[in-house]
């Protein structure tokens, strides 16, 4: 991050600009011990406790995602195939089609059943335009599921760095001091939360196409052919238990028609989107240099834990031309605890009274990543980052307790 370079810069140009400032106002006749004195009246570290808290800003944190879509799995499971539910032209079924349906009764397949083995009463069709009365003729229509022919197909992946504001707070205690020099012990917390980031992506470019089939049934066996909608059951039409009245027609089409159908170009969009939260808990020593009564500089190493939260929605969109073919939703979260360490730097000033404020900055680091998966892809968040502060404190007066 440049701007931690530069807060350390500004923080040590204010310590010896504090020094010169205080050099020349000295007078000739300068008494250590007495300045001394003066400047620990004046300090605003007299207090053995005191407590910060303010904004905070963390940047450089790192999401990324990879692996493949659920478009890639439909090309490697193969070209297009033939309907559901039809079974083979040449063998007794069941056969269900999107405009109606031809079942064996109990007598398909029976040499000695009315009709002969082949008939079937279990018949029933949908609409008018399937009936050819020209050429005695039922046409049934099925289609199967979209294949796809990849042209130009890759793993989709992507790193990206999120920032986010949040909130800091800290209590620090003096180990030991001497002049100039003081030993801190500090216990803080900071909390970063609502870390969004967002992805549009695809990584499918190929083709789509379907099985379209036609079996077509004679009607030549039936004196008339009963309207469109007309419900034959495996007892007859209507649980007619007789033949009588119970068109029969073949349990097997007449012919079956396979034709492939061209969907068209088809792509893949794939929308991916994560939220994380970042709860820490660290403490450790800070050495303070107080050149004068109204400024300090310190360097402050730490260790401590983080709960990190993220969660990722992914919904993925697979288009042929102009139209959806199919849409897949997946939400994932993951909770994680990890060790975290670090090192920060700043500048105390004193504004009025005994409060001061704090500008800082640091880095942030964890001792792992939180990794899961949303659907096929997998999602990938580090909370380690740059951070900056600005941070309001004062001593804490044990007579309010």
């Amino acid at each position: 991050m440049k701007n931690f370079p530069l807060l350390a810069f500004l923080g040590a140009g204010a310590c010896f600009g504090a020094v010169l400032l205080q050099s020349a106002r000295a007078e000739s006749d300068f008494d250590f011990q007495s300045t001394r004195e003066v400047v620990a009246e004046e300090t605003i570290q007299t207090q053995n406790w005191r407590f910060e808290m303010g904004p905070l800003f963390r940047t450089n944190m790192r999401v990324g995602f990879g692996g493949s879509s659920y478009s890639q799995a439909l090309v490697r499971s193969g070209p297009p195939s033939l309907p559901q539910g039809i079974g083979s032209a040449t063998g007794y079924a069941d056969r269900t089609y999107s405009d109606g349906y031809v079942k064996s009764d109990a007598g398909t397949g029976n040499p000695s059943s009315v009709g002969g083995p082949n008939a079937t009463w279990f018949w029933g069709y949908n609409n008018a335009s399937q009936y050819n009365a020209a050429a005695q003729t039922l046409s049934f229509h099925s289609s199967g599921a979209y294949g796809l022919i990849a042209n130009d197909s890759g793993l989709g992946s992507s790193q990206t760095d999120n920032d986010s504001a949040g909130f800091e707070m800290e209590v620090a205690g003096t180990l030991a001091s001497n002049c100039w020099l003081k030993l801190d012990f500090t216990v803080g917390a900071e909390a970063v939360w609502g870390n969004q980031n967002s992805w549009t992506t695809s990584d499918f470019n190929g083709t789509s196409s379907r099985i379209d089939v036609t079996d077509v049934y004679t009607t030549s066996g039936i004196a008339t052919v009963p309207a469109a909608g007309y419900r034959g059951t495996s007892a007859g039409p209507l649980g007619n238990t007789s033949s009588t009245g119970s068109p029969l027609i073949s349990d097997l089409p007449s012919s079956r028609q396979v034709n492939i159908v061209n969907l068209g170009a088809a792509t893949n969009t794939i929308d991916l989107k994560t939220r994380a939260d970042v709860f820490e808990l660290w403490l450790g020593p800070r050495l303070l240099v107080q050149p004068t009564g109204a400024v300090s500089c310190y360097v402050n190493p730490k260790v401590g834990g983080a709960f990190v939260n993220v969660r990722a929605d992914r919904t993925e969109n697979l288009f042929a031309t102009s139209s959806t073919l199919q849409t897949w939703d997946d939400s994932a979260r993951e909770k994680k605890c990890t060790f975290m360490s670090g090192v920060s730097g700043g500048v105390n000033l004193k504004v009025y009274g005994t409060a001061y404020i704090d500008l800082h900055g640091g880095y942030e680091w964890s001792g792992s990543n939180v990794n899961f998966q949303v659907g096929p892809n997998s999602v990938s968040f580090n909370p380690s980052g740059w951070t900056v502060g600005i941070s309001v404190g004062m001593p804490i007066d044990p007579s309010y307790f």
